[in-house]
């Protein structure tokens, strides 16, 4: 056995000298290599559990890898919107019936030079009267209303009905939401209707048509009120012999009624 080491020993050649430093690193890079080992086996153990979590979940039943945000309905509001007052029965004599489009008979003739208004000295009879009066007209009671008429039309036969006289109307504001109503328009607040004015007080104006939409020149129903009182008065215009093809002599008419 002496004799083999010694061969080997002599073959090999003298060992090489071992410093301290050399002893420190070997040691640093074995603790190294073990770090190492240590944390890839962690690793792999981590994403094996994971995994196996992964393929359990997934074999439930119903189940799913992910789950979406459930979808959020919309909030509607409910809508609003006015509800027009109801229940306001009119007093007035319009609209124009349809018959009077059915009616075969010719309309009144317009002059060719409007009738003048001129000063009233005479009270009308009824509640009404007015300072202005369409030159050479009269005035008289018919129902509830009062009628102007030309009385040199002595035989109105030949002509359609509604289509040469005029008349005037008593009416008044009703309560409403947002302010007082008139019966023509009873879902519009009195002064969202009434932008027209006649002399000082507030007024309105409303085309007077018949069931196919036709009007004839200046058919209107004009409403004033009566300063700031509820009161009004509609003077409706059906008269094609006063010749007023427009609406400010018609104002100026309806701006000198008032109540007795």
């Amino acid at each position: 056995m002496t004799d083999l080491k010694d061969l080997l020993d002599d073959a090999a050649g003298p060992e090489p000298a071992v410093s301290t430093d050399d002893l420190t690193a070997d040691l640093a890079r074995g603790h190294r290599a073990v770090r190492r080992r240590r944390i890839a086996g962690l690793a792999g153990g981590a994403l094996a559990t994971a995994l196996v979590a992964a393929v359990g979940w997934s074999v439930l039943p119903g189940a799913t890898t992910s789950s979406p945000a459930p979808a959020v309905k919309p909030t509607v509001m409910p809508t609003t919107s006015a509800t027009p007052t109801t229940g306001v029965k009119s007093s007035l004599e319009h609209p124009v019936p349809p018959s009077r489009q059915q009616d075969p008979r010719p309309i009144a003739p317009m002059p060719a030079q409007p009738v003048r208004l001129v000063k009233n000295t005479t009270a009308f009879p009824g509640p009404i009267t007015c300072t202005l009066i369409p030159e050479g007209w009269a005035v008289r009671t018919k129902g509830s209303a009062q009628e102007l008429y030309d009385p040199k039309l002595k035989n109105p036969s030949p002509y359609r009905d509604l289509t040469y006289t005029m008349l005037l109307q008593s009416t008044e504001l009703t309560p409403g939401p947002g302010g007082g109503r008139i019966d023509r328009v009873p879902g519009i607040p009195w002064h969202q209707v009434g932008m027209e004015r006649a002399g000082k007080n507030r007024a309105a104006i409303f085309a007077i048509k018949d069931s196919s939409g036709a009007g004839l020149p200046s058919e209107a129903d004009v409403y004033v009120q009566q300063g700031a009182t509820d009161r009004l008065i509609v003077v409706s215009n059906y008269a094609q012999p006063l010749g007023w093809r427009t609406y400010p002599t018609l104002l100026q008419f309806a701006d000198s009624c008032h109540y007795k």
